[in-house]
């Protein structure tokens, strides 16, 4: 039979003064002591320590914290509710797999953990990092239902998802019972009432304090604005749970031999055990007037700074609470310590002989992001147009997307408006428009992915068609290429879901950038740049027309032939005069196989295409059949034709045609160079689409009889030349 270990001395000794309290509370912790001391964390083997000693030091330390004057107005019934919150609040850390199932059968748990798979599976090579100890593709993980067969990287996965959600779990199963083949109602002597109480309270050191408190305020019962639902003092025991938590570090949560026997794959787990041994909690000392010393020996950069950070924010996380107990009860609860401090603060000096005291990492300044413009996209100003259509495309999307979700229909619009006269470029669309932090953190930040943004992922729901935002952007240094066409940027913007806009101007030589909220303005996104002369003669020069001589032989791609997709989309204008697109494929949107577009089934991506365009007869005569052909690319990514690319050294398709393919990859799994002019063509997907054009080609050979042309030495021989036609055999 599982004993608990003893409550402190100072909480037992109010708990005993009603029998009742102490009774119910005793028997809730010998069924809750079952998951913590007897059973192992299932889907957290390199965790820290969260079992029954992890309690026990909480338990400890809140003991420390509650002055004389305070404790004596706890009662028993308070006790009892912090106690069982302590003993509850990393419960879902012991979910097994027919548990987790369980609460997964839940529709909103369902929902939240599909939205969490989505997040996952779109994270950043860092971030994956972090959770699994490489970057390797995210690969869904193996059924509850056959945990025998669950690899640790599965494991990591359904843990991640816990830990990011385990305040919430702690609630489900302190008012649901523990889930697994029998629930177990872990608090079976207490009303629904206090159930939900104790639930929010072990909940609560996962949210922000002021949400927690406002949560108790609205949802439990007792007068509203006094912050004590059943006469609890809801929010004082939140805190002594919440830094209680905080202060169980050091050596005795990571034990030095179980860190030297593990075998990491989280990095987070391994940065938790690395940071806790360089404290010893026993020396912590709570005998300075309101001040608990913390002493602390890290080894290398990477601790001191991950000390320093985190005593830095429990500071924090104690003035917060300081602040919310003067603002909800006065001055009738205190805690023993007001602040916090350490020979990191105190003695950096001893340290500097080590190792640098100073986070050093990777920045970009602005000089080298100069430096970086002109040989990414070598100078060319065509590539700025192909950035900023990209930009555009993916906030259509993005647009589209939203509105769908709405019930509402939605068609994008990108304008490209080239005005010689005032020397002024810009491009305009009706999309998602940009807010406050997709501003900062995202379109101002060189290398910042907007794919990794918490409102990319969030967006994203069901994998169907209709829900899936096929995003062009990959690197997050588009915005580098728009000074190709001049040396200052002007940008408005309007977020779908915000009532105004922004407009801002910004040059590399900027140190601020002065964004200001303006009224009146559409939703979407304009940006206008102000034209060097030498980038205005450039367009004034450019004939704009497309040749097939250009296009295949001098290789170059004519600044409004970049996209290729029907929605959204685009209008060219120079000066205001419309510029028609002569290179248009008109890729399908849809699975119908039309415009002499095949699709191809693949294992890997949402749609892949393959068709064929007609050659002038200028251009077939420098070429052989089924020979070399100087084809400048042949492959078009998310609805962009990929330049300098040739993914294959064969013409597709007989005489007079040459294939293109088109690619939707909603994964990125193709890999493109940081100019985006160069395809990596060894995905195995290559090879499928050349085996489907050759067994096209050779069905035509079958059924049109076409001959094998060979020339004569020294003679040039006109060609056959076949239309795409229609009696096409199938297979």
């Amino acid at each position: 039979m599982y004993k608990h270990n003893k409550i402190p001395e100072r909480l037992y000794d109010i708990l005993e003064q009603d029998e009742t309290w102490l009774a119910k509370t005793q028997m809730a912790i010998q069924r809750i002591g079952i998951y913590l001391y007897e059973s192992e964390m299932f889907f957290f083997p390199e965790y820290t320590n969260h079992r029954i000693s992890h309690v026990e030091n909480i338990l400890s330390i809140i003991e420390k914290l509650l002055p004389y004057g305070t404790i004596d107005i706890l009662s028993p019934k308070d006790i009892s509710c912090l106690i069982l919150s302590v003993y509850l609040h990393d419960i879902g850390m012991f979910l097994k797999p027919e548990g987790l199932h369980h609460i997964l059968l839940d529709e909103t748990w369902k929902q939240r953990f599909k939205s969490f798979i989505k997040v996952i599976s779109r994270m950043s090579d860092i971030e994956l990092k972090k959770i699994y100890g490489d970057s390797s593709l995210f690969i869904y993980p193996t059924d509850l239902d056959n945990h025998l067969n669950m690899s640790n990287r599965d494991k990591l996965t359904y843990g991640e998802f816990l830990r990011r959600n385990h305040g919430d779990i702690a609630e489900y199963i302190t008012i649901n019972g523990f889930p697994g083949y029998n629930n177990i109602d872990l608090l079976e002597e207490f009303d629904e009432e206090h159930k939900k109480l104790i639930g929010l309270i072990a909940k609560s050191h996962c949210m922000t304090l002021r949400l927690a408190a406002e949560e108790s305020n609205n949802n439990l019962i007792g007068k509203k604005n006094t912050y004590r639902p059943s006469n609890v003092p809801i929010v004082y025991l939140m805190i002594l749970l919440r830094i209680g938590d905080i202060l169980d570090m050091g050596k005795d949560r990571s034990p030095h031999i179980l860190y030297d026997m593990q075998q990491f794959y989280s990095a987070i787990s391994k940065e938790e055990w690395q940071w806790n041994q360089t404290i010893d909690s026993s020396n912590f000392n709570w005998k300075i007037a309101k001040t608990l010393y913390i002493q602390s020996e890290p080894k290398n950069t990477a601790q001191f700074i991950k000390v320093e950070k985190n005593l830095k924010w429990f500071q924090q996380e104690l003035d917060f609470s300081w602040a919310a107990l003067c603002d909800y009860y006065g001055n009738e609860f205190n805690l023993t310590i007001h602040r916090i401090e350490s020979n990191i603060f105190e003695q950096p000096e001893l340290f500097k002989n080590k190792f640098l005291t100073k986070e050093a990492k990777i920045k970009i300044t602005s000089n080298l992001t100069k430096l970086l413009v002109e040989p990414l996209y070598h100078g060319n100003p065509c590539y700025a147009v192909r950035e900023l259509l990209q930009n555009s495309m993916d906030a259509c999307n993005m647009r589209k997307k939203n509105e769908n979700k709405k019930g509402e229909q939605f068609k994008g619009k990108i304008e490209v408006n080239i005005d010689t006269r005032n020397m002024i470029f810009s491009i305009k669309d009706n999309g998602i428009g940009m807010d406050e932090d997709v501003i900062v953190n995202y379109y101002l930040t060189v290398g910042s992915n907007f794919r990794n943004s918490d409102y990319w992922k969030n967006a994203l729901t069901d994998n169907d068609d209709e829900s899936k935002i096929i995003r062009s952007g990959r690197f997050g240094v588009g915005f580098l290429a728009t000074f190709l066409l001049g040396k200052e940027i002007t940008v408005t913007t309007r977020h779908v879901d915000d009532t105004m806009g922004y407009r801002f101007s910004v040059t590399l030589d900027d140190e601020y950038i002065n964004p200001e909220r303006i009224k009146g303005v559409e939703i979407g996104t304009e940006i206008k740049v102000t034209m060097s002369q030498e980038i205005t003669k450039f367009w004034e020069k450019e004939s704009f027309r497309f040749t097939w001589r250009k296009q295949f032989f001098d290789q170059k791609i004519v600044w409004n032939e970049w996209y290729h997709a029907v929605n959204p989309g685009v209008t060219y204008l120079i000066d205001d005069n419309v510029v028609e697109q002569e290179l248009n494929y008109k890729i399908p949107s849809d699975k119908d196989e039309r415009d002499n577009w095949r699709n191809l089934e693949s294992r890997f991506f949402d749609k892949v295409s393959y068709g064929f365009i007609s050659v002038p007869d200028s251009c077939i005569t420098e070429t052989s059949f089924l020979g070399d052909c100087n084809l400048l690319s042949n492959v078009i990514l998310n609805g962009f034709l990929i330049s300098e690319n040739i993914t294959f050294k064969e013409v597709w398709g007989v005489p007079g045609n040459i294939v293109i393919c088109s690619i939707v990859d909603d994964k990125n799994l193709l890999q493109l160079d940081l100019s985006r002019t160069n395809l990596d063509y060894r995905h195995e997907i290559f090879d499928l689409i050349n085996i489907e054009i050759w067994k096209w080609q050779l069905a035509q050979i079958l059924c049109c009889n076409v001959p094998l042309i060979k020339r004569e030495k020294g003679k040039k021989q006109k060609l056959f030349k076949y239309k795409f036609g229609e009696d096409i055999p199938d297979g």
